[in-house]
């Protein structure tokens, strides 16, 4: 099954616009679906798309290979593929 983000992104961007309360949430994600390379989340971002109560959760999931993480030395922070975390989600 293919992912088609253009239709996604469209998607997300016309619940931004209905419910303005939802940008804080929904632009980093926004961002990451519509940059050239691998979308990439973080920790914030996964919790609240896969619906856990705390990023440590996610963090442990990292640590376990449950999903797929890459720490970024520059920000101090993981960064995790969106596709990864979709596919977690189904």
């Amino acid at each position: 099954m293919s992912v088609d983000l253009d239709a996604i992104v469209r998607q997300l961007q016309a619940v931004e616009a209905n419910y303005p309360d939802t940008a804080a949430d929904l632009n980093p994600i926004i961002s990451a679906l519509s940059s050239g390379g691998e979308a990439t989340i973080g920790t914030e971002q996964a919790r609240k798309l896969l619906g856990v109560h705390s990023v440590n959760t996610v963090k442990r999931w990292i640590e376990l290979g449950i999903l797929a993480g890459e720490w970024d030395d520059r920000s101090g922070r993981w960064r995790i593929p969106l596709a990864d975390v979709l596919r977690l989600r189904r």
